[in-house]
């Protein structure tokens, strides 16, 4: 509102299933700001990186959000996608349809396969 403009990115409906219509309208209408803890707490972030007293925060930033994509990429490409679609569609159909779309591959065939190895072994992906 200091601005003129609604937030973008769809702030003015994607805002209130997150944190609720109360604090949807609060931070729409006022402009209000809030810190770190404040937005974990009420699903806005999914990660908290300490400041390191000012420090270096940039680096602890860039190395958490580092690990949590060497999670990511663990994970089969294939696979990856498909969940992504599913997320984006948030709809049983869509999520079946990426189920279905990965029982035929190769990624699948070799996760089950390091899975079930003795001892186990971590799959190799290809992205097929």
């Amino acid at each position: 509102m200091r601005l003129a403009i609604l937030p973008g990115a769809g702030g003015t409906f994607r805002l209130p299933p997150l944190v609720g219509p109360a604090r949807a309208r609060d931070l729409v209408l006022t402009g209000r700001r809030v810190d770190g803890r404040t937005a974990a707490n009420w699903g806005l972030v999914d990660y908290l990186v300490d400041d390191e007293r000012g420090v270096g925060a940039r680096q602890a930033v860039l190395r958490e959000a580092l690990r949590v994509a060497g999670d990511v990429c663990r994970g089969a490409p294939l696979g990856v996608r498909a969940a992504l679609r599913a997320l984006r569609g948030a709809a049983e159909e869509e999520e079946n349809q990426a189920y279905e779309g990965l029982l035929g591959t190769r990624d699948r065939r070799e996760a089950l396969e390091a899975f079930g190895a003795r001892p186990a072994r971590a799959p190799v992906f290809e992205g097929w």
